[in-house]
């Protein structure tokens, strides 16, 4: 089957959709019986009233909820036995006029109204929606109703194939479940409000829809594309596609094509001549071609798209044919080729220096034809000579007519001096007479650059010089709302603050910028008289790195401004807004929830250039606004540039600095090889060098740099490969230590001593020179050692822990020392070795009692007497140990414990692990409802006990008691008919030390009893919860119950052959069940016990 889905999505992906309709309704006229149903509606709602409030025709449905917030699969229209194809996509649409948030009495205020809309596949209550691959649901909630304006809602759907939706049936309901395969559309309109409906429609078709508006049409692909990718770096953000990918037709005729553009708000097309009204929609039709360039092919990205189960698909966004369109007035958006002209780039560079005083032309790059009839080229600096006015020249434009290049020259008779030039073009007009957004400048020197003083006013934070959860020296956190400050050098500060991460990234030390409650947060230097920022005329570089806090962060796109102020903070000298950041602290795979836990590199990095005209003290001011969103802000620069020369330069020359010192940390003949061949010849070729275009610098230094942290690499290789070396012959000597200490013992048996021999034996006398091998060799080595060292030290006695309290309970009352010798010797909870020796422990125990050789309390002379006895091991799994690797807590986190609980992300107190395959833990949740987790224990003797459990509950609220949540929060009982309850214990953090959580002198006589806890959620408590380590202890025997010596029991019984579980109609089952259980017990001699055990 799968390989027929992909020889059909194969044929059809060169294929061209063409809308046809599946089904359209108006509510004119009735349906046929069961076509439309009406599902899970609430009380109090009005759900099949017809209104004369229509979007097309004379009638539309009207729904009026009551006002009762709905679940999402409330509140439903069903449209039933849709005809649908398979390897097929389909467009639902309908309009809709209704409020857009409603409010309830008492509950929420102007909340979004909503619709769940999804096309389906089964029936009432057996039934799932379309889904791609990896069983991606197709789903939409739909928003933004108006009151008084009808919209339309459009969405798509893909449907596979009946197996694939079947197969996803089975993942839910079990391999045996049967999908019935009828298909239908589900509206779910279930928030409280009024809501009318009309025009429902059902097609054929590859896409949301077309709107269009007088020339221009959007089209809306429905499934998500790339258009991202086409738009990055394109101009303007912008992808212009070529035209002839799209047709438009007005009345069957072609229509001009102006562009097609992919623009942020979408798929646009503009028409070249004619301007469309609303009484054309019927007669405009659409067509599409995905264009072969893969650079201007659009493709789909999601998983909810077409033939997404077909692996080999190329993911390109199908064709359509004659799509229709609806009118839409507030379409709004302009083609490119009407934006203002580019400069792309010039000749020289922007700031170029060391210029010839023959420089005589310069090159002007458009990303669109200028007017050459219009252009002005002006050069202003120390140039003398013929036309030259007060240091200004006009330059002569080589071009004519129109042209994306510019080439101006500087005429005879003027002569360029040595310093400091700019070029400036003005009136710059596209070939449509579209002005540039500003004049175009260059700026560059002429004649050699001397050296200047570069005064830094700014270094980075660093671990050494910083306090985690500070404010730095000099700097001031002011928050707005409540005029807060907390001052430079403040520790131990909460909220915005300086935080510390892993070494080896862009930001060592950061300061976590977030306003959270607050209007505004502002972080500043220069506020203090002995910390001042005192800039002279000239420019200066202000330069650092931002990273996004979270994935919340990232995701809403967090910006900050960066401000500099006068210190009287009215006055801006430089303001650069909306600052984005690049990296996420904290994407879930640097653990624990701890943002710092990171080496934060790729974070976005600035670089701003800040003239200074008057000498003066200012005010750097970082500001964050509202919401608890944050950015890390770090590595922060403040230098003087006194000119480009000097900032280029230097950039070189500390990129050489970076470079020698990586080459003399790699002088050892060990080091050698291509990385240090490179970087040798990239240092000789630039130490002498010289450059007049910033470029050049940046990309020579971007080279020594890059030279350099490829010498670092491979230095860092080779001593990682003779640390690894190093590291191969104490892992082999730890392996044969392990091996030797347990190859005379039991251990020697288990699975993970064999492993463990074994990669011994593989990795014996491995060439020390392949890295790699190096590398899986110490891996191998390490885990399985760890793993032989856990199974003895951790596993073992977890899961022997029952049969161990057995062991010493049985020598304590005198049970056959050669019966104790299988438990002794086992090495998992194997429960036909426990049942046995319970047995045995429960006839001795009934024994010695009947014979009066153990006696509870009597009297302190008596050797006989004892205060209790530990009978734990007559429970299964006390110690709560689990082989879960996953936080989960279900019906297999404790074997032996049942719960209704069925809990994600969060149960155990502590997790397996590979090399460490059980645990020994307990119960822990975090305000969560658990029904029932409990343990049936049977087999027990007869007697007294007490019968514990260790809790844990937060603080109670001020004013509360163990009274308000002692029906919440709780142990239960059950003996027999009787179920008795106490309270969750408040104790400090983690599982309590003492068994604080108790039923005193219970009396137990027909061999069982279930203990359990059961939780619940109550408002205006959110706790955390502990439970585990059970114990039972037998304090004295049952009055009136008769106990029969050892002799006369195993005249009658053998060991335990088999146990038999039947529920109260005589069916067996595989454990006990809820209500009533028979227990049969078969030994091995043909006697056989039968119990009657109930289960609460």
């Amino acid at each position: 089957m799968k390989k027929r889905l992909l020889l059909l999505g194969l044929l059809v992906t060169g294929l061209s959709v063409m809308a046809q309709n599946v089904f359209n309704y108006g509510f004119e006229e009735a349906l046929p019986a069961g076509k439309l149903e009406y599902i899970n509606f609430l009380e109090g709602d009005t759900h099949d009233s017809i209104s004369t409030d229509m979007h097309s025709g004379a009638l539309a449905l009207k729904l009026q909820n009551a006002s009762i917030a709905g679940n999402s699969w409330e509140r439903a229209l069903k449209v039933r036995d849709l005809t649908i194809e398979p390897n097929t996509s389909y467009r639902v649409s309908f309009w809709v006029k209704g409020d857009k948030t409603y409010s309830i009495e008492g509950g929420a205020q102007n909340a979004t109204s909503n619709i769940q809309a999804r096309l389906m596949v089964g029936e009432e209550d057996a039934d799932v929606p379309y889904v791609g691959v990896d069983n991606t649901a197709f789903g939409y909630t739909l928003s933004g109703f108006e009151a008084d304006t009808w919209k339309k809602m459009s969405m798509v759907f893909f449907y596979t194939a009946d197996s694939v939706q079947s197969n996803y049936y089975k993942t839910l309901k079990g391999d045996t479940a049967v999908l019935n395969l009828k298909h239908f559309l589900c509206l779910n309109v279930y928030s409280p409000g009024t809501y009318n409906i009309d025009d429902i429609s059902i097609d054929k078709s590859s896409i949301n829809g077309i709107s269009f508006f007088e020339d221009m049409l959007k089209v809306d692909f429905g499934y998500a594309v790339n258009a991202a990718a086409l738009r990055e770096g394109e101009d303007y953000g912008i992808a212009v596609l070529p035209k002839e990918c799209v047709t438009v037709k007005k009345a069957g005729v072609a229509l001009s094509v102006l562009s097609v553009e992919v623009q942020e708000g979408g798929f646009f097309i503009f028409l070249e001549n004619d301007v469309l009204s609303a009484t054309d929609a019927a007669d405009i039709t659409v067509s599409f071609t995905n264009p072969t360039d893969p650079e201007a092919a659009l493709l789909y990205t999601a998983k909810q798209r077409p033939f997404s189960w077909d692996a080999t698909s190329d993911m390109r966004v199908l064709d359509f044919v004659d799509e229709g369109v609806t009118y839409d007035i507030n379409l709004s958006a302009s083609s490119s080729q009407f934006y203002p002209p580019l400069l792309k780039s010039t000749l020289p560079e922007n700031e170029s220096f060391d210029m010839p005083v023959n420089t005589r032309t310069f090159a002007f790059n458009y990303n669109k034809n200028i007017d050459c009839a219009s252009v002005v080229g002006t050069i202003v600096g120390p140039i003398s000579g013929t036309g030259v006015v007060n240091g200004s020249l006009a330059l002569q434009l080589q071009e004519t007519g129109f042209s994306k290049t510019l080439t101006f020259t500087v005429p005879e008779g003027a002569v360029l001096g040595e310093g400091d030039y700019s070029v400036t073009l003005t009136e710059v007009y596209s070939e449509i007479g579209i002005p540039a957004e500003n004049n175009d400048v260059i700026y560059f020197t002429v004649g050699s650059s001397a050296a200047a003083e570069v005064d830094t006013l700014m270094v980075p934070w660093t671990k050494a010089t910083t306090t985690s959860a500070s404010v730095p020296a000099g700097w001031k956190r002011l928050t707005t709302n409540d005029g807060a400050i907390v001052n430079g050098g403040s520790t131990g500060v909460a909220g915005a603050r300086l935080m510390h991460f892993l070494d080896g990234g862009d930001i060592e030390a950061g300061f976590y910028h977030s306003a959270r409650d607050k209007d505004t947060v502002h972080l500043m230097y220069g506020t203090y008289p002995e910390s001042r920022l005192h800039f002279k005329p000239g420019r200066y570089s202000v330069s650092f790195y931002s990273a996004y806090w979270n994935t919340g962060s990232m995701n809403n796109k967090v910006v900050f401004d960066m401000l500099i102020t006068d210190t009287t903070r009215t006055k801006e000298l430089f303001a650069e807004r909306n600052i984005g950041s690049a990296f996420n602290c904290n994407d879930g795979t640097h653990g624990a929830n701890d943002n710092s836990n990171v080496v934060v590199s790729g974070a976005a990095f600035h670089d701003y250039s800040v003239y200074v005209s008057e000498e003066g003290d200012y005010v750097l001011d970082f500001v964050g606004y509202r919401g608890w969103d944050a950015a890390v802000i770090g590595g922060l620069t403040i230098y003087s540039v006194p000119s480009s020369a000097a900032k280029y330069k230097g950039l070189l020359s500390t990129a050489l600095k970076v470079a020698n010192t990586a080459l003399s940390a790699a002088d050892s003949s060990m080091y050698d090889g291509e990385a240090k061949t490179a970087l040798t010849t990239l240092i000789a070729a630039n130490t002498t060098v010289t450059y007049t275009a910033p470029s050049e610098y940046v990309a020579a230094a971007d080279q020594l740099n890059d030279a350099a942290a490829a010498m670092d690499a491979h230095r860092a290789l080779v001593d990682a490969h003779f640390a690894r070396i190093a590291t191969y012959y104490v892992n082999t000597d730890s392996a044969n230590a392990v091996l030797n200490r347990f190859a005379a013992t039991k251990y020697a048996s288990l699975d993970a001593y064999t492993k463990l021999q074994t990669v011994v034996d593989l990795y014996k006398g491995l060439a020390l020179t392949n890295d790699d091998s190096l590398k899986v060799a110490n891996d191998s080595l390490s885990f399985y050692t760890s793993l032989m060292k856990n199974y003895v030290g951790t596993a073992i006695p977890a899961m022997t822990y029952r049969l161990r309290l057995a062991v010493k309970l049985a020598q304590t009352i005198g049970v056959d020392s050669t019966k104790l010798i299988p438990a002794q010797n086992a090495m998992t909870d194997d429960d036909a070795i426990a049942n046995d020796l319970n047995r045995r422990i429960k006839d001795q125990l009934h024994s010695n009692i009947a014979l009066g050789t153990l006696k509870f309390g009597e009297s302190w002379q008596d050797s006989t007497l004892v205060d209790s006895l530990d009978v734990t091991c007559f429970m299964k799994n006390p110690n709560f140990y689990s082989t879960y690797t996953v936080n989960n807590l279900d019906m297999n986190t404790f074997p032996g414990w049942v719960t209704s609980a069925n809990i994600t992300g969060g149960g155990l107190g502590a997790t397996a692990s590979g090399s460490n395959p059980v645990v020994d833990t307990y119960a822990s949740i975090f305000n969560t409802a658990v029904d029932s987790f409990e343990q049936t224990v049977t087999g027990m003797p007869a007697g007294v006990f007490n019968i514990h459990m260790r809790t844990r509950t937060a603080a109670l609220p001020s004013g509360w008691t163990t009274d308000d949540i002692k029906d919440v929060l709780y142990c239960y009982l059950i003996v027999g008919s009787d179920t008795l309850t106490t309270p969750f214990v408040v104790a400090g953090w983690g599982l309590p030390s003492a068994l604080n959580t108790s039923f005193k002198n219970v009396k137990i006589t027909e061999g069982s009893f279930t203990l359990g806890v059961s939780t619940n959620v109550k408002t205006g408590y959110t706790p955390s919860l502990f439970w585990g380590d059970p114990a039972i202890s037998m304090v004295n025997k049952a009055d009136g119950y008769t106990y029969v010596g050892l002799k006369d029991v195993e005249a009658v019984k053998g060991a335990v052959k088999e146990v038999y579980y039947y529920n109260i109609q005589g069916i067996r089952v595989p454990r006990l069940v809820k209500g009533l259980n028979i227990v049969k017990t078969v030994y091995d001699n043909g006697t056989v016990d039968v119990q009657k055990i109930m289960m609460k």
